[in-house]
């Protein structure tokens, strides 16, 4: 190999090691130019983009890489850390359990599925990792920091800030270290500490765009706008190229209520790193804000070939397939999901509404004895089963729900009601009627059941007992208005 290559390689090396990332940049570029092929420089190139804010350049050096050594655990983590940037947990896990497999004590893996579990809430298993990480290198700086935050994440402040601050004293100049203490100061709503310890990690790491991304993210949630812009034309002079300074721009834009101006950057920062996530979604809900709802659903879908389990996607999609009144593509993503998270209930009055508008009750039968089964304290998910099962004509499921409730002394005027409900279809009148009537002690202003008990006592002699309820019902809920006038008037 040549003088050139190997004084270009060197010097790149010593740049990112410097932490001059977009300087080692130019030098590894002119290193691949003579070599390639070279598994050392397109590790350390891939390295030197994702701390310089490109991430689409580190994940192309990464594939080559790998393309190159299927095997390389090093570029099996990288690619894993920036499907994990990108906001694609699924398959940031993916690599950290195949590099795992490959080798069973690697920290970098094992610290990463930490982080992992910690963006989807399972602080429990993120905390194991993190654990599992400093059991095989007891001082691995990484896993020390994750553990801390994991402890943040949890509200065991004291936990974590005694870890950072025997870290800390140890490794004075370890800009992880101060950015990790402004996570933690964030989080425990410390928002000036958490500024100051920022600033610092960003003074001793000038030029790791990670570190402006949370500074960015904390000024924009604290109102700071004119901090924020500040922040924003640093990062711009250093990367001009770098989609969050887009992102973060249409989203304080949307803010203030100015969706065309948030188009435009955000479908510029979609350009720049087609691959993320995050900020496809947050295009797609400005195009949603717009009424644009075709863009915005092409935004998402984008998402799913990208992370086809993601659930904040599929959410999404389900929201905006509703608000357009299309409760085929409703049940489509939202049985999707549930395959995924059975008894997920942001869904819930979305896919009911789509499954009664198409009758589809066996499919909403099958999600709310999911939720029953998961909220087992939750008294709606149990009426509400028991209609779906009463609606499906399976009554004595039903009863049987509805009994176990009153047995447990839960009072509430729906499970009366569903009660009438099926002694109605029964024809069993005088227990439909006890049973409203009992709903009616409870919330005097059921309109369902004064309507109901209208109509079990039309067939009574006295005209005046239908008409008081029918007249009551309407009076509660103009929803009867139309329905019940032609009716009163006859009884008059």
């Amino acid at each position: 190999m040549s003088a050139k290559f190997d004084q270009f390689l060197e010097e790149g090396k010593t740049l990112l090691k410097e932490k001059k990332y977009f300087s080692a940049i130019i030098k590894l570029e002119k290193s691949l130019e003579i070599n390639p092929d070279c598994e050392e420089t397109l590790k350390k190139i891939s390295q030197a983009c994702y701390f310089a804010g490109y991430y689409y350049d580190s994940l192309e050096y990464t594939n080559k890489l790998l393309k190159l050594n299927p095997e390389n655990i090093s570029g099996i983590n990288s690619l894993a850390k920036i499907y994990y940037t990108n906001y694609n947990i699924n398959k940031a896990f993916e690599l950290y359990n195949k590099s795992l497999e490959l080798k069973p004590d690697n920290v970098e893996a094992l610290v990463g599925i930490s982080y992992c579990y910690n963006a989807i809430q399972d602080q429990n298993r993120a905390l194991d990792y993190a654990e599992k990480a400093l059991k095989i290198e007891p001082d691995n700086v990484m896993a020390k920091l994750q553990l801390a935050e994991t402890f943040s994440i949890i509200g065991d402040f004291s936990k974590a800030f005694e870890i950072l601050d025997v870290f800390q004293n140890n490794n004075p100049d370890n800009s992880f270290i101060y950015n990790t203490f402004a996570v933690i100061y964030q989080a425990k709503g410390e928002v000036n500490k958490a500024f100051e310890f920022y600033e610092k990690a960003i003074f001793i790491d000038p030029e790791n765009i990670i570190f402006y991304i949370l500074l960015l993210s904390l000024l924009k949630d604290t109102g700071d706008l004119e901090r924020a812009l500040q922040y924003l034309d640093a990062v711009k002079k250093l990367n001009p190229r770098f989609h969050y300074n887009y992102m973060i721009m249409g989203s304080i834009y949307m803010d203030q209520g100015e969706y065309n101006k948030a188009l435009k950057q955000l479908e510029y920062a979609c350009s720049l790193e087609p691959q993320n996530l995050m900020t496809n979604f947050v295009l797609s809900s400005c195009y949603a804000a717009l009424g644009m709802h075709k863009k915005a659903i092409e935004s998402l879908l984008k998402n799913l070939l990208l992370d086809n389990k993601n659930v904040n996607t599929m959410v999404e999609l389900i929201k905006l397939y509703h608000a357009k009144n299309e409760p085929k593509k409703v049940i489509k993503y939202a049985r999707k999901l549930l395959s995924h998270d059975p008894a997920n209930s942001s869904i819930f009055s979305y896919y009911f509404d789509a499954c009664y508008s198409t009758t589809k009750y066996a499919y909403l039968i099958e999600y709310l004895e999911q939720l029953v089964a998961k909220n087992p304290l939750e008294q709606k998910f149990h009426i509400i089963l028991s209609n779906a099962y009463i609606d499906n004509k399976i009554s004595d499921k039903a009863i049987d729900i509805l009994n176990d409730l009153i047995s447990k002394n839960y009072q509430h005027d729906a499970i009366y009601i569903s009660l009438g409900r099926i002694h109605f279809n029964k024809e069993e009148y005088a227990m439909a009627s006890q049973n409203f009537n009992k709903a009616l002690e409870l919330n005097p202003k059921s309109a369902i059941s004064h309507f109901m008990l209208g109509i079990i006592n039309l067939e009574s002699d006295k005209k005046s007992e239908p008409k008081k309820h029918f007249l009551q019902a309407k009076l509660i809920d103009q929803n009867y208005k139309e329905h019940l006038d032609s009716i009163i008037k006859s009884l008059t």
